[in-house]
């Protein structure tokens, strides 16, 4: 009886630590690729949801879920009309504002899916007028189940480029930089030689100081004759009446 029960116990432990090793060899990857990683405004891009290293058992996978996240102020309000699904998947999304908003539940009536399959898209458009920026349309909360235990996946994202790359300012270069000094120096000059131009005007006044000089000259002389003659004359006058 005591042997008995230690077998159970052993079993028992043993399964134990078996357990986490049972659960951890399932797994499967959900990959999602875009068709584009730089996108306009206005301009859509397309989403591919696809499942690859399934390994659930014999059964395979036939359901997985998701959660959508998106920045609402770069693209346009997602509905189900923007989801196609491909191979009998049925893709089916919550748009509405609720607990559940952006999930997405993936389903295949046929039998579990255990090889790589492509489930669906996604179409996402740009709002007109978007600025240039960096975005990322992600999905959390994956996972799949075999049948009995849910399969957790890590989450995915995609990095979009939207707009144009706005272009760098060009650098100055040094030879339009050396033209422009010229032009100044041109500049320069000019306003030198308009300045000195009334100069030339003045250089006209020596000449004509000498002319001033010379009229003064003639007469401060014509002055002293005169005085002559008439002192001549009076002592000429005042000699005869002497006599």
């Amino acid at each position: 009886m005591r042997r008995t029960i230690k077998t159970i116990a052993l079993f028992l432990i043993f399964m134990i630590f078996l357990m986490p090793l049972y659960a951890q060899a399932d797994s499967f990857t959900f990959n999602v690729t875009a068709d584009k990683t730089q996108v306009d405004p206005g301009e859509e891009v397309v989403i591919t949801l696809n499942l690859s290293d399934i390994d659930a058992g014999e059964l395979g996978i036939n359901t997985v879920e998701a959660t959508l996240s998106y920045d609402t102020n770069v693209f346009e309000e997602v509905t189900q009309e923007d989801f196609q699904s491909l191979n009998n998947w049925s893709l089916t999304y919550n748009g509405e504002d609720t607990e559940q908003k952006g999930k997405i539940l993936c389903v295949i009536i046929a039998s579990g899916v255990t090889e790589d399959q492509t489930i669906g898209t996604i179409t996402l458009k740009v709002k007109e007028g978007v600025e240039y920026q960096n975005t990322t349309v992600s999905f959390t909360g994956i996972a799949t189940n075999n049948g009995t235990d849910i399969i957790n996946e890590t989450d995915k994202t995609i990095n979009l480029e939207i707009g144009t790359t706005p272009a760098e300012p060009e650098e100055p270069n040094e030879d339009n930089n050396n033209e422009i000094n010229i032009g100044n120096t041109v500049d320069d000059d000019n306003s030198n030689t308009t300045t000195n131009t009334p100069t030339s005007d003045n250089t006209q006044s020596p000449n004509r100081l000498p002319q001033t000089g010379t009229a003064m000259f003639f007469m401060i002389a014509f002055v002293i004759i005169v005085l002559g003659i008439l002192t001549f004359v009076g002592y000429n006058r005042y000699k005869n009446i002497d006599k």
